[in-house]
């Protein structure tokens, strides 16, 4: 009896089986049980789904916003067919040089509208519906990890790609036929424009997590539609660039695929890292949520690094031009991304509050070589700041490590100072320890003023982020006052002023200039000396975080961990489990 209920209940939960069941005992044709079994498999598939995915897929593809999109971009699409042959005329049946290219650009307009302003907006209103629905709380205490409702959200914007373009691909084929332009061609525009709808999306999602607070939501909203037209003016350029160039882009040469995968590998791993910043919002404020995003960021500086050295190696095997010109022109750039990466992470970590639940303090480090080294990626503004400032050092140590090995060479230490017109060691130098300098003192100086802030009143991280940015606006702004207060208008025009030793932006610029010299030094004497001064300032909250020591979990943690350890839980981590 029990038996039979129990199959009951399965048929009437799931009417699959029970079809199978009943055609397999009538005789059904072979082919109608293959597909009974076929859609019987696809249900069980569908029940082990992210429940976010399927939740988001079900709400955005039943929505009226996405049958109104879907229906204008098919209506784009016909209209344009009709009215670009119109316009094309008659040549088009011999000449399709040009036909190819005026219809793709056409399509792919229509395509980018939908994918990169309405399917990154849907993704951030998604997060914002939950709060106006009053759903996330009840989503946040369910068993479903952070991790699992942005990425379920995330594969909820990339199936709606996939929909817009399965609608537009015939076109698309369409004009491949017409001649004129190269599939390859057609598949990197789209390969494109598809990298860059996924990295909006999850930059929306990120903003959608902050936009939960209700006082930031219209702000958000307004800076997203922005940043969205922005990006589709952007893309669209690339596109046209892309096509236009493809007569002149060499898809068999190795440096082009090299660049290509350099692009991916780049979009990657930011994609990743705001992400795992989504994910960080959305954890409990009791959970290491720093960790994770700061392993990113180490990786992000590594990757950039191999990058410089795959850069230097191409070069040396390149006889075509003199490696040593070329090796120091190639840090300059390595100098300023590096710079900026660290700056603009920095103000986020040393926007973090020094306090760690007893729930963080369990995953602590306690051997002293994993406090020496593990520390430093645990929660915390003076860690945080500890962490920018060495990978900046460790930028300086490969910039002067690379300069080093030129001067010792004699045949590439001639290429360089023979070279006119280039970057010398000098320059180069400078313009890297000033980059270091500023970095460290402004980051300082950001963390001790937030920490100060934070005495009397309740400094937010975006509060604190905006603050650094501010204190950099000071030093750039202040010296312009003065000068027009007290020295009068274009005293110091001819040549730099230590008066603009804060402001990173002259100085760095000034720097470049070999008639300045004498003064770049003295000032580069007095940012490095001042960045210093901060660092030490900085060393006391940076003890104290270090004295953090691990807490053991209470004995009904204990327990339930035990129990889970023997029983565990099957729990979905992706979005297709």
């Amino acid at each position: 009896m029990r038996q039979t209920g129990n199959q009951s209940t399965m048929a009437s939960v799931s009417p699959i089986p029970q079809i199978v069941e009943e055609g397999a005992a009538v005789g059904a044709p072979p082919a109608f049980a293959r597909w009974a079994k076929l859609g019987a498999w696809l249900e069980r598939m569908g029940e082990r789904l992210n429940p976010i995915l399927v939740k988001e897929c079900r709400q955005s593809l039943k929505s009226r916003q996405f049958a109104i999109t879907f229906a204008l971009v098919l209506a784009a699409c016909w209209l344009w067919s009709i009215f670009g042959v119109t316009l094309i005329g008659p040549s088009i049946y011999y000449s399709g040089a040009a036909a190819g290219t005026k219809m793709f650009e056409g399509y792919f307009f229509i395509l980018a509208v939908a994918l990169l302003i309405v399917v990154p907006f849907g993704a951030f209103r998604s997060l914002a519906d939950e709060r106006d629905d009053r759903t996330f709380e009840l989503l946040a205490i369910t068993t479903l990890r952070p991790r699992q409702i942005v990425a379920g959200k995330l594969g909820s914007a990339i199936i709606q790609m996939l929909v817009y373009l399965s609608a537009v691909s015939p076109c698309l084929g369409f004009t491949y036929l017409l001649r004129g332009i190269e599939l390859p061609t057609i598949l990197l525009a789209l390969g494109y424009c598809l990298l860059t709808s996924v990295g909006l999306s999850i930059l929306c999602l990120l903003a959608g997590t902050v936009a939960l607070a209700r006082q930031w939501y219209s702000l958000l909203s307004a800076l997203m539609v922005l940043l969205l037209i922005g990006n589709f003016g952007f893309t669209i350029s690339g596109e046209v660039g892309i096509v236009m160039g493809s007569s002149v882009l060499n898809y068999g040469s190795a440096d082009f695929w090299h660049a290509v995968g350099g692009f991916l590998l780049a979009h990657v791993s930011y994609d990743t890292l705001f992400f795992l910043a989504a994910t960080a919002r959305l954890t409990f404020p009791s959970e290491n949520r720093s960790t994770p995003l700061r392993i990113a960021m180490l990786s992000q500086h590594l990757l950039l690094t191999f990058a410089f050295a795959w850069f230097v190696t191409r070069i040396a095997s390149n006889a075509t031009r003199e490696l040593a010109p070329m090796l120091i022109e190639s840090l300059t750039p390595y100098c300023i991304l590096l710079t900026i990466h660290w700056y603009v992470m920095g103000a986020f970590m040393t926007g973090e509050t020094s306090q760690l639940s007893d729930r963080a303090k369990r995953g602590l480090p306690q051997s002293f070589v994993g406090r020496a080294i593990l520390t430093w990626f645990t929660p915390g503004s003076a860690t945080g700041y500890v962490f920018a400032v060495a990978n900046l050092l460790a930028m300086t140590l490969v910039v002067h490590a690379v300069l080093l090995y030129v001067w010792l060479d004699p045949g590439l230490r001639m290429q360089a100072t023979l070279s006119a017109g280039r970057a010398n060691f000098d320059r180069t130098s400078q313009l890297n320890l000033l980059l270091f300098g500023y970095a460290a003192f402004y980051l300082g100086l950001g963390r001790i003023v937030t920490g100060a802030l934070r005495r009397v009143a309740t400094v937010r991280m975006a509060g604190a982020v905006m603050l650094n940015v501010l204190l950099v606006l000071v030093g750039c702004i202040t010296p312009l006052l003065i000068e027009e207060i007290f020295a009068g208008r274009g005293r110091w025009s001819s040549g730099y002023s230590l008066l603009y030793v804060f402001n990173p932006f002259y100085s760095i610029s000034s720097s470049q200039s070999s008639a300045l010299s004498g003064q770049i030094e003295l000032a580069l004497v007095i940012v490095l000396g001042s960045a210093s001064v901060v660092f030490l300032a900085n060393l006391r909250a940076v003890a104290a975080e270090l004295r953090r020591t691990r807490v053991a979990a209470p004995e009904r943690v204990a327990e339930d961990d035990a129990a889970l350890a023997v029983k565990p839980v099957a729990i979905p981590v992706t979005p297709w489990d």
